[in-house]
C-alpha cells in the first residue's frame, strides 16, 4: 500500500480515500497535469493478473463514455512498473450516507432527481452500474451528487451478475433479484437499487434486511417490503407508489427507464401527476405456537 508523500510514477500520494478487494483509491497530485486527482491503483498482490489490468482499463472506458455533471469523470489510465492505475476527478464533499441526516424532504427529492439524471446518462451509453448505494454517491459542497465506482459496470444491456467462482457481484442489500439469482441484468437492475436508496432516504430503514447475507438475499427474492408510508406517514402517496414500483421483483413491473421515473417525479412535484399502478406490499402475518396446559380443572377449556 502506498503512503503519504510516496511517489507513484508522476503522482505524489497525499492520503488514502478508500480500499477494496481489487484496489486502493488515493488522493494524489498529478505532477504532469498540476491537479489533484483520485488515483485508483490495483493492489500489488493482484497486479500480475491480466484480468485486473483488463478490468481497470474497461472501467476507464466505461466512465469516459458518460457525459453528465452527476457522474465522476475519468481522466487517464496506464501503468507504473507494470502496476495499472486509473485517475478520476477528485470530488470534495461527503458520501450520501453521511449527508442523509441533514437533508429535508425537498433536498432529498432534488438529490434523487440529479442521481437519476446521472443514471440515465450512463444507461444511454449502455453502461449499467450494478453497485449503486449511498457510499458510491458523493455529494459536493455545492449540493451536487456524483456517482462513483463503476468497477462492476457492464457495457451492455445484459450480462452475468455472478462471477466465475459463484460469488454475487455487488452489495447484497442494494442488489436486484435478478443479480442475486444469477440471471441476466439490465438497466432496470440499477432502478431497483435506486428504489432501495430512496426507501432508505425517506424511511431511514432498508426495505430488505436480515441477520445474515443469506436471509437478506431471501428477503429480496421472496418477501415484500413494508410500504414506505407505513413507516413514515409524512411520505406522500405518489412517492410511496414510486418506491414500491422500483422495488418490484419482476423487472418488467418496474419503470421503463430512469427518464420515466424523472418524468413521474416532475409531474407530481408540480402538481400535475397521476397515481401509478403498483402492487402494494402485503403485510406480513406472524403466528406464535406455544405448548399450553389446561390447569383450570374445567375440561371444556381443553380445546
Amino acid at each position: 500500500m502506498l503512503t503519504a508523500g510516496e511517489k507513484f510514477g508522476h503522482f505524489e500520494i497525499e492520503s488514502i480515500l478508500g480500499k477494496g478487494g481489487m484496489g486502493t483509491v488515493y488522493k494524489a497530485l498529478d505532477a504532469n497535469q498540476k491537479r489533484i486527482v483520485a488515483l485508483k491503483v490495483i493492489n500489488e498482490d493482484l497486479s500480475h493478473l491480466e484480468q485486473y489490468h483488463e478490468r481497470l482499463e474497461a472501467e476507464a472506458k466505461k466512465v469516459g463514455q458518460i457525459d453528465s455533471p452527476y457522474v465522476v469523470k475519468a481522466w487517464d489510465n496506464g501503468k507504473v512498473n507494470g502496476r495499472p492505475y486509473i485517475t478520476f476527478e477528485y470530488i470534495e464533499g461527503v458520501s450520501l450516507r453521511e449527508l442523509l441526516p441533514e437533508l429535508d424532504f425537498y433536498k432529498k427529492i432534488e438529490l434523487a432527481t440529479k442521481i437519476l439524471n446521472g443514471i440515465s446518462a450512463a444507461h444511454k451509453k449502455f453502461v449499467i452500474h450494478r453497485d449503486l448505494k449511498p457510499e458510491n454517491i458523493r455529494v459536493t459542497p455545492q449540493g451536487d451528487p456524483k456517482i462513483l465506482d463503476f468497477g462492476l459496470a457492464l457495457t451492455a444491456t445484459r450480462g452475468d451478475s455472478v462471477d466465475a467462482t459463484g460469488n454475487i457481484e455487488g452489495t447484497v442489500e442494494y442488489a436486484s433479484p435478478e443479480q442475486l439469482s444469477g440471471e441476466d441484468t439490465s438497466s432496470k437492475s440499477d432502478l431497483f437499487s435506486m428504489g432501495v436508496i430512496l426507501y432508505e432516504m425517506f424511511t431511514k430503514e432498508l426495505p430488505f434486511k436480515g441477520a445474515y447475507s443469506a436471509s437478506t438475499i431471501y428477503s429480496i427474492l421472496y418477501e415484500d417490503p413494508e410500504a414506505p408510508a407505513e413507516i413514515n406517514d409524512e411520505i406522500p402517496g405518489w412517492l410511496n407508489d414510486l418506491i414500491i414500483k422500483l422495488l418490484q421483483k419482476n423487472p418488467a413491473d418496474r419503470f421503463t427507464d430512469a427518464i420515466e421515473v424523472l418524468n413521474y417525479i416532475e409531474s407530481n412535484t408540480t402538481g400535475t401527476g397521476e397515481r401509478i399502478s403498483v402492487v402494494l406490499a402485503r403485510k406480513r402475518k406472524t403466528v406464535t405456537v406455544v405448548d399450553l396446559k389446561n390447569l383450570s380443572g374445567d375440561a371444556s377449556w381443553d380445546y
